[in-house]
């Protein structure tokens, strides 16, 4: 049986909200983009990080959000497809307690945290994960080096 990486099968499984997300033009505030899957978050039992800046995305993005593992687990991605097929996302964004960390390119990220910098497998792209308080955060599917560690270095808890 041919094995699927995790982040195609919490695809397979995510909620979809309604409603596109504009973000073009230069890097902004990603907060009030994701304030629509705040409500599903809530229901995470490990705390929420999510990105405050963004670099410049596609207009008119679709968003979901996926709990799992008893709400161990969120993913969160923005994609031009409806499908959110792999090659749609333009972003997303993971949090697991009990994942493994995974190694990489040390770079430093907000308070005193050491992220890493890696090929995903499976997937395209860069991939930039960092492990706080118990759990393991994983942003990917921007462009480059740059936007990864932007993205990180912005994250915030959310309520």
């Amino acid at each position: 049986m041919r094995r699927r990486p995790a982040l195609a099968l919490l695809l397979m499984a995510c909620f979809v909200l309604p409603g596109p997300v504009s973000m073009a033009g230069a890097s902004q505030s990603a907060s009030s983009q994701f304030t629509p899957l705040l409500p599903t978050l809530a229901r995470a039992s490990i705390p929420v990080y999510l990105p405050a800046v963004l670099p410049p995305l596609p207009d008119h993005l679709l968003r979901a959000v996926r709990l799992a593992k008893h709400n161990s687990h969120y993913a969160v991605f923005l994609s031009r497809h409806p499908d959110f097929s792999f090659s749609s996302l333009v972003f997303w964004m993971t949090g697991d307690r009990g994942a493994a960390a995974r190694a990489g390119v040390k770079v430093s990220l907000r308070g005193g945290v050491t992220g890493y910098v890696f090929k995903y497998r499976g997937g395209e792209g860069l991939t930039i994960s960092w492990s706080k308080g118990g759990a393991v955060y994983m942003i990917g599917g921007l462009r480059n080096q740059s936007q990864l560690v932007q993205a990180a270095r912005s994250a915030v808890r959310v309520p």
